[in-house]
């Protein structure tokens, strides 16, 4: 590789400090990200942090940028709390030093958001997305793509909230400006209007004829522009297939996600992200269609791809944990479902804290597993203080907690606790009898 050998050049010519290696470090491990390889990244991009705090210091552009870099290195290795505390850093930094308007510091808002979603904190980047979109408006225009790239950002996070109907005004605004400017057949337009029926799948609207029509529309575009070989025409059939699936119309979601798995295992390769992922989604729809042994296989292999290039810890390696942990359930399989849970919920209180809404579902779904096997005790056991920290997080109405105060009130009366199990009831908003699970 050039750049490895113009770094150890520099290296040796020139020594570890002098500016011209640095910057080879640089350029380095960008290729290195780029080729998906971000522990190597991070060691160099830490090694020229550290420099350029201690020679320029913790002021100097350079050194903000070797934070940013290393930061979003981080990101994509799952290491999010140091990401967020990197980002926090040169947030507050670019805004006294370059001012709250300047586009830098718009610019690291938007990455410290984007760490922010990653951590659930989704409140917290709303309010930096939706100040960033603000500034963005007045000091760009409406019409900016800047602009309109951070209405995309804030519409994402209020889908995470719950605010569909805040989303689909801001993305039907994106939609009309891109088709407006850059045209209808536009990547950037059909990317609007993927993200605008999304947001009616949210919303419920799977049958309203818009949203299929947009959907259909876009992959006969894609397919006539791009051929059926481009891989951003197969990304138009997986947002067909969801609308397809939510419809009940399963059948069909399967045909359009098997062609998905076969094209982009033939042209990325089976170890491209965009290839692990597709086989995700047709093993949901497979177990909709009681298809678990078909689904079990396709999710090991993601599974086991997943571990080896993302590492144990990563969150895409977690959840594909726990796709595979409910398909052993639905086998009854329920040891190997267990042992995958188990190490979920470890990771994930240990990385994300045990008050992260990942960490309390993690909780909930070993929970699940111990109830499908009648074992009570470790159920109420480990679902107690997850329904606590539910209410907490989300609130007592939520449907996730209230479907949690059902399920440890059933492992109370089977215990024959009827004092927890009353109060489980009260907080569930019901009098005894207590309704079937």
């Amino acid at each position: 590789m050039l750049l490895l050998d113009v770094f150890g050049k520099r290296t040796q010519l020139l020594g570890d400090n002098h500016p011209y290696t640095i910057n080879a470090a640089v350029d380095l491990a960008s290729t290195y990200r780029h080729l998906g390889r971000f522990d190597e990244a991070q060691v160099l991009l830490r090694d020229v942090f550290e420099k350029r705090m201690r020679l320029l210091g913790d002021e100097h552009p350079d050194t903000t940028n070797a934070a940013v870099d290393l930061a979003l290195t981080y990101r994509h290795l799952g290491r999010l709390n140091e990401a967020g505390v990197l980002l926090e850093d040169v947030v507050e930094r670019r805004r006294r030093l370059l001012g709250d308007e300047h586009p830098d510091t718009t610019n690291t808002a938007v990455d410290l958001a984007s760490t922010y979603r990653h951590l659930g904190r989704f409140d917290e980047a709303q309010v930096l997305l939706r100040d960033v979109f603000e500034k963005r408006r007045r000091l760009l225009g409406d019409d900016h793509p800047d602009t309109t790239n951070a209405a995309i950002d804030l519409a994402s996070t209020y889908r995470h909230l719950g605010r569909f109907d805040e989303a689909e005004v801001l993305l039907r605004d994106v939609l009309e400006q891109r088709r407006r400017i850059l045209g209808f057949e536009h990547p950037d337009s059909i990317e609007a209007a993927v993200d605008l029926a999304s947001t009616y799948r949210h919303l419920g609207r799977f049958d309203e004829a818009e949203a299929q029509v947009l959907l259909w529309d876009l992959f006969e575009k894609q397919r006539r522009l791009l051929g059926d070989d481009h891989p951003d025409t197969t990304n138009a059939p997986v947002d067909l297939a969801s609308t397809y699936h939510h419809l009940g119309r399963l059948n069909e979601a399967g045909v359009l996600l098997e062609d998905v798995v076969e094209r982009r295992r033939r042209l990325l390769g089976v170890e491209h992200p965009d290839t692990t992922n597709a086989p995700v989604d047709l093993a949901s729809t497979y177990r909709h269609l009681g298809r678990f042994d078909e689904a079990e296989v396709l999710l090991r292999d993601v599974f086991e791809k997943r571990r080896r290039l993302l590492g144990d810890d990563h969150p895409v390696t977690n959840n594909t944990a726990v796709d595979l942990a409910s398909t052993c359930c639905h086998l009854w399989r329920f040891d190997e479902a267990e042992v995958l849970l188990r190490d979920v919920l470890e990771q994930r209180r240990r990385i994300l804290g045990f008050e992260h809404p990942d960490s309390i579902k993690a909780a909930a779904d070993l929970a699940a597993t111990y109830s499908a096997q009648s074992r009570w005790e470790e159920c109420a056991t480990l679902l107690s203080p997850a329904v606590r920290l539910s209410i907490k997080i989300f609130g007592q109405r939520h449907p996730f907690t209230q479907r949690s105060l059902g399920n440890v009130a059933l492992a109370y009366d089977k215990l024959g606790k009827i004092r927890e199990s009353q109060d489980a009831r009260t907080l569930f908003g019901i009098k005894a009898p207590f309704p079937p699970t």
